[in-house]
């Protein structure tokens, strides 16, 4: 049985590698604040983070951190309010989805003998404080992660001792992947990297970097493989053009069943 349940609700992409939008603190909320909407008869009063982005349209995303509004620079803060006044029966609903998925998700312990949700499947923690180099095994019934951290009673070092191993193995699982692509190809990532972002699983620069989350081993490898195909597309077609969806479709046929079936986990649920 999974320790983790994930929920994915993906939001409007702002650029073109904004490619699966989840909730975090990325450089991308630096210029978020907060706002209050006042009671009425009808509602309480409504906290709310307020993104400004280069956008036609007003975007609404419900998270465990409860409601971010995504609005055009220039559009005045009346017109908001608005909005959100209008959509407010969908965000109570949504707000109090939300808080029972809270308080339905369990609380992973990062003790000996754990186990971690690891490429559909889990892999288990075998956890020691010593001095020697923590590293991934495979067993006959499963992989394993040898995990030495400086103090094995403290969360702190437990979860950063097992972070830098699985961004090891994230890239390792990643470059495996992503070799499975060669051959469709017309165009090569110029760099492949780890990312630790709470907000999407994966990102393509202008410059023909990809990164994808260390946070994609809990998933399988048919969702990873679609993560990845998607930034590869996106070295093709820096947009979510009907060429860009192609392209996708062309490296991975079946990719509208897998994002489908993406969006049902979340990013930001995976957190030791």
């Amino acid at each position: 049985m999974s320790l983790f349940r994930f929920f994915l609700k993906k939001s409007e992409a702002d650029e073109a590698s904004d490619s699966f939008s989840s909730r975090g603190r990325t450089k991308d909320q630096e210029g978020v604040r907060q706002c209050v909407l006042s009671a009425d008869a009808e509602h309480a009063e409504l906290v709310y983070r307020l993104k400004r982005a280069r956008r036609k349209t007003v975007g609404l995303r419900i998270d465990a951190d409860g409601l971010t509004v995504t609005a055009p620079t220039r559009l005045a803060r009346r017109a908001i309010d608005d909005i959100v006044r209008s959509k407010r029966a969908w965000i109570d609903r949504k707000l109090l989805e939300q808080r029972e998925r809270q308080q339905l998700r369990p609380a992973l312990q990062l003790v000996h003998d754990a186990l971690l949700p690891y490429r559909g499947a889990h892999c288990r923690v075998d956890l020691r404080s010593q001095p020697k180099r923590s590293h991934w095994e495979r067993l006959s019934d499963g992989p394993i992660v040898r995990l030495s951290a400086k103090d094995a009673q403290s969360p702190q070092s437990v979860r950063a001792a097992l972070e830098r191993l699985w961004k090891e193995r994230a890239l390792e699982v990643f470059e495996e992947r992503l070799a499975t692509f060669a051959s469709r190809l017309t165009i090569a990532p110029r760099r492949v990297a780890v990312s630790s972002a709470l907000t999407r699983w994966g990102s393509c620069s202008s410059s023909g970097s990809i990164r994808l989350s260390w946070r994609l081993l809990a998933l399988d490898d048919e969702l990873i493989d679609y993560v990845v195909a998607h930034e590869l597309a996106h070295l093709v077609h820096m947009n979510h053009s009907p060429e860009f969806w192609r392209e996708v479709q062309r490296l991975c046929p079946d990719c509208m069943e897998r994002s489908a079936r993406l969006k049902h986990y979340s990013i930001a649920d995976l957190s030791f």
